[in-house]
């Protein structure tokens, strides 16, 4: 277990090997504790998040749900509760976190494509063959086929299944 005294310390040591949750304290309006849940998303870190909260305001553990806090308990609670709360959020940390990494690289990958490369991918899911690429993006098809080979290379795919699988299961 580690304890950090303040958001900025806990913020400044994200790590993506060890399991477990964040488990915050909100002892004032909320505004402090889903601020802190929003820059801990934005970190891009699968983390479960425990939130505790002095009064059960209806807003508060919304939007708390809604940036992804795993549970949201109130102070008084007995401290069982938050023990399988905690529990519970490093079971689920545990079971995803190697998705979600897989999913960040992936995201990244995909994010690395330059303007050109993101053209000819959208073509590509569309079904459409080099040649006919090629002449949508006003380029020769050896430009086409080149862009198509670096975006295999950039997202670690070796097929356009595999690519397509890639695209849809992140979303896009």
């Amino acid at each position: 277990m580690v304890s950090h005294q303040s958001p900025e310390t806990l913020l400044s040591q994200p790590s993506e090997q060890r399991y477990g949750c964040a488990v915050i304290y909100n002892w004032s309006d909320g505004r402090e504790s889903l601020e802190l849940i929003h820059r801990l998303r934005a970190l891009k870190v699968p983390t479960q998040i425990v939130l505790v909260v002095v009064e059960a305001v209806a807003t508060i553990i919304a939007r708390a749900a809604h940036d992804g806090a795993t549970d949201v308990l109130q102070a008084n609670q007995p401290a069982a509760e938050l023990r399988d709360a905690i529990a519970n959020a490093i079971e689920i940390d545990r079971a995803e976190r190697p998705r979600a990494l897989e999913s960040l690289q992936q995201r990244e990958r995909l994010e690395s494509l330059s303007e050109g490369e993101r053209d000819v991918l959208r073509l590509v899911l569309d079904g459409l063959p080099n040649k006919v690429i090629a002449a949508r993006l006003d380029v020769s098809q050896r430009t086409v086929e080149a862009r198509r080979h670096k975006l295999f290379l950039k997202t670690g795919t070796t097929s356009i299944a595999e690519l397509v699988r890639m695209v849809v299961q992140l979303g896009g």
